[in-house]
């Protein structure tokens, strides 16, 4: 079969070895593909027992190490990283406890009423007739910023148990009125740029982690700013979802070194 002249010159500019020029074709085929389409990409800080640190476990990473911040989409490591919080939702997050085997149950809308046939036991988790925990869990749909501050990507970010003293401190953060406003208005969520690390903490003989959010200052980009804007509308109407946590993982707990 003949080949046709197209082709003919393409492989004439590989012979060469002049490089492909993608730039007209940008993003043909990826139509129907968006946020919300692709693996979750929950942030996990690292800790003693999390399979990525281990060496003998199939899912160790090299670099790997207890504190640092894990993209489990990715599976790309971070010693600290800058956010942009797009929006924020509650949830009950429904487990199995680990001492029965572990395991991700259900996400719940957050309501009160969910926890009211609950009792707590000497480890201060709610548990339910199941038997199952029920954590309150703040979910933060954010953008990662790249060094420069001119593109992001979506990340999640969960804090729960523990973790929520940080999310109270990262709610303060966001929650700024804007200077000088006759009705006393307040920025979106997306105005501010947040700087995430993580910090040890010591309580009862057990170390863990707990993240450590602290204020930058307001987005300078119009395209970081309209991209944060485009993930708190799609994340508001539904179009992005939390997704369940990874089944490995269970939230910290109290005198416990435990992962997420």
């Amino acid at each position: 079969m003949a080949k046709s002249e197209a082709i003919e010159k393409v492989e004439k500019k590989q012979e060469l070895g002049s490089p492909l020029d993608f730039t007209q074709h940008a993003g043909q085929g990826l139509e129907d593909v968006g946020m919300g389409d692709l693996a979750t990409p929950f942030l996990s800080i690292l800790e003693a027992l999390s399979p990525q640190v281990n060496k003998k476990k199939d899912a160790y990473i090299e670099g790997a190490e207890v504190g640092r911040i894990l993209n489990v989409a990715t599976q790309e490591l971070y010693d600290e990283m800058d956010l942009i919080v797009a929006y924020k939702e509650k949830y009950i997050v429904e487990w199995v406890p680990r001492d029965a085997g572990g395991g991700f149950v259900a996400l719940h809308p957050y309501n009160p009423e969910l926890l009211k046939g609950c009792k707590r036991d000497d480890r201060n988790n709610m548990v339910n007739v199941e038997g199952n925990h029920m954590v309150e869990t703040q979910y933060y749909f954010c953008l990662q910023l790249n060094e420069d501050h001119t593109d992001g990507e979506f990340v999640l970010l969960s804090m729960s148990k523990s973790r929520l003293k940080s999310a109270r401190i990262l709610n303060g953060l966001i929650k700024k009125k804007i200077p000088d406003h006759p009705q006393k208005a307040e920025y979106p969520s997306f105005a501010h740029i947040i700087k995430v690390t993580t910090e040890n903490i010591e309580r009862n003989g057990t170390d863990y982690h707990i993240w450590s959010p602290s204020y930058k200052g307001l987005v300078q980009n119009q395209y970081v700013f309209d991209k944060a804007n485009q993930l708190y509308t799609e994340a508001f109407n539904k179009i992005i979802q939390v997704g369940p946590p990874p089944t490995d993982e269970l939230p910290v707990v109290e005198g416990e070194n435990t992962a997420f």
